[in-house]
């Protein structure tokens, strides 16, 4: 039986994680101190030469730039979920906006995907 390997890698902190920021396809860069992080570890040697893929967000190709991996082929699919107009913004002022209408359930942003 031929073994597959998985693993799922996020990408480096970026501004709008550490501000709380809705993110999704808004294409913002990891932090400057997250890559010199990231420069000084490296993945174990089992998975030097696995295929690797990643969403065509820069944040993507940073955080595998900093940790050395070099081949990495850039997959659309994976790309993050679309917020529309909430990108950038903070949950905790949608919910003072809002109220109880994200308290059980989100609703779609204006120009969101859905899913």
């Amino acid at each position: 039986m031929k073994q597959l390997r998985f693993a799922l890698l996020r990408h480096g902190v970026t501004a709008w994680n550490t501000e709380k920021r809705i993110q999704g396809r808004t294409d913002i860069s990891i932090r400057p101190e997250t890559a010199d992080w990231y420069r000084q570890h490296r993945l174990p040697a089992k998975w030097a030469n696995v295929p690797w893929f990643s969403s065509p967000l820069s944040r993507t190709r940073e955080t595998a730039d900093a940790l050395g991996i070099r081949t990495v082929a850039t997959e659309p699919a994976f790309i993050e979920m679309d917020w529309g107009t909430w990108e950038g913004e903070k949950l905790s002022d949608l919910r003072a906006r809002m109220g109880e209408d994200l308290r059980d359930n989100v609703p779609l942003a204006p120009a969101q995907e859905s899913a």
